[in-house]
């Protein structure tokens, strides 16, 4: 049988020690040692994250989308391909450089680390390494 790998992408701020956390773990080490998984930093670079999902949904992998959403299971994301997800206006007229935070820029800033991410991993290699969890010294 075809061997599947599961790939657990986070925001990068998930690996910051948590202030909620009785004993000031990271939330991806709770969810690590909770799951048995290896959590995988996406993008840190914002800028690189909005380029990464247009390549998913201009591309295709052998003649079918590279990406699919569901309309059903993703009504936040699906709304905000709809203009939900949008950069606002200055006062003059301009574009803004970061877009509007609101329901639908959390769901696309997700899916934007998350693509970035899957297009920085190497899945030609025959034995697949997992990126290595980041370390942060946080004076421990």
């Amino acid at each position: 049988f075809p061997v599947t790998i599961w790939f657990v992408i986070v925001d990068p701020s998930g690996f910051n020690r948590s202030a909620v956390a009785k004993n000031k773990d990271s939330y991806v080490t709770t969810v690590n040692s909770t799951l048995k998984t290896r959590c995988i930093p996406g993008e840190k670079l914002i800028a690189k994250r909005p380029a990464s999902v247009v390549e998913f949904l201009s591309a295709a992998v052998r003649g079918q989308p590279k990406i699919l959403v569901d309309g059903i299971g993703c009504p936040v994301l699906v709304e905000g391909f709809d203009g939900g997800y949008h950069y606002p206006f200055t006062k003059d007229g301009q574009v803004k450089d970061t877009p509007e935070k609101n329901l639908h820029s959390h769901a696309h800033d997700a899916l934007q680390a998350i693509t970035s991410r899957v297009l920085q991993l190497n899945m030609d290699e025959q034995e697949f390494n997992a990126p290595a969890t980041p370390k942060y010294n946080f004076g421990r």
